[in-house]
């Protein structure tokens, strides 16, 4: 019954940890934040705040569609990024200065 920890010394984990963060994680933290909430889809935006009861309308101050973050990234003249999706897989000086939304 002992014999598998003859095999497997108690230091050792069964598995390796492989964790490597996304591109932007050396960012201050707010800006790490927004970023990771455009990436997943996931936060303050309209749309879920309307579905949340927080918010009467979910309706972008562009006027067009739904704020939500698909919308921002890909559609939206008045809050998208600058340089596309670029922003959001390598920001650079521009893309950091468009996540103060």
């Amino acid at each position: 019954m002992n014999s598998w920890k003859d095999i497997t010394p108690p230091s050792q984990f069964c598995f390796s940890a492989n964790i490597s963060l996304s591109p932007g994680s050396n960012l201050p933290h707010n800006l790490w934040v927004t970023l990771v909430r455009l990436r997943t889809g996931v936060g303050r935006f309209a749309s879920n705040m309307c579905q949340w009861g927080l918010r009467e309308t979910a309706l972008c101050i562009c006027g067009k569609e739904n704020h939500t973050a698909h919308h921002i990234i890909y559609h939206c003249e008045a809050l998208g990024p600058p340089n596309s999706l670029d922003d959001l897989v390598s920001p650079g000086p521009e893309g950091v200065g468009w996540t103060d939304l």
